[in-house]
């Protein structure tokens, strides 16, 4: 289904006021493998010049990363037949507004497009509106992956705009439907100029755990 819906005649174009690269294409839709050294406050431009389905634009800001102050992961066991994975964390949030996103995924080895297009991956938005400039902290759990003892997860946190945080809002809002998976409605937010979703940059601070 994937190779059915990828795109792979593309030349994907990716640059700043300092850059410009080239991406890869490495199947199945992902075009990547050129590091480039993200700055904060920078704006990015993204170019896609496809055969088969035209010209794409759209450019994104990255915003300055808040990263974690605190974090513990472990097994929760629920009682029932299904083990969770149980994140602690705390963050020192600036005083200006800010939306985060949380998210947490099994990693496997040498799995690495399964590891970016995990479809169960948990991700969790958090608006500072309530706690504006002073430490926050909160306990959740990891759902639906039933975790084993000894799995690897990785936990993320990335502070995003408020367009990014919204299209993703929606995108959760419609993740279990599989119409949405596959094509997105006509009200969804987006920044694209020809084409579909949301180009968004941002530094991520990223944890992995082994969970016992």
């Amino acid at each position: 289904l994937l190779a059915q819906l990828a795109v792979d005649d593309a030349v994907v174009i990716l640059s700043s006021e300092t850059q410009i690269d080239t991406l890869l294409n490495l199947g199945n839709g992902i075009y990547g493998g050129v590091f480039i050294d993200f700055q904060e406050g920078q704006t990015y431009r993204l170019y896609v010049q496809s055969e088969s389905l035209g010209v794409v634009t759209a450019e994104t800001q990255v915003l300055a990363p808040v990263p974690f102050d605190d974090i513990e992961a472990s097994l929760y066991f629920t009682g029932f037949d299904d083990t969770l994975a149980q994140i602690t964390y705390s963050v020192l949030d600036p005083v200006e507004q800010n939306w985060y996103m949380l998210n947490v995924q099994e990693v496997r080895e040498n799995e690495f497009e399964e590891n970016l297009l995990n479809p169960r991956a948990f991700t969790r938005l958090i608006s500072d509106r309530d706690f504006n400039g002073r430490p926050y902290a909160e306990t959740v759990l990891a759902f639906p992956r039933d975790y084993s003892p000894g799995d690897t997860i990785a936990v993320s946190l990335g502070n995003i705009s408020e367009a990014y945080y919204q299209f993703m809002e929606l995108r959760i809002d419609n993740r279990f439907s599989f119409i949405e998976y596959l094509s997105e409605p006509v009200n969804y937010p987006s920044n694209v100029n020809g084409g579909r979703g949301f180009f968004n940059l941002y530094l991520p601070d990223v944890r992995t755990f082994v969970l016992e």
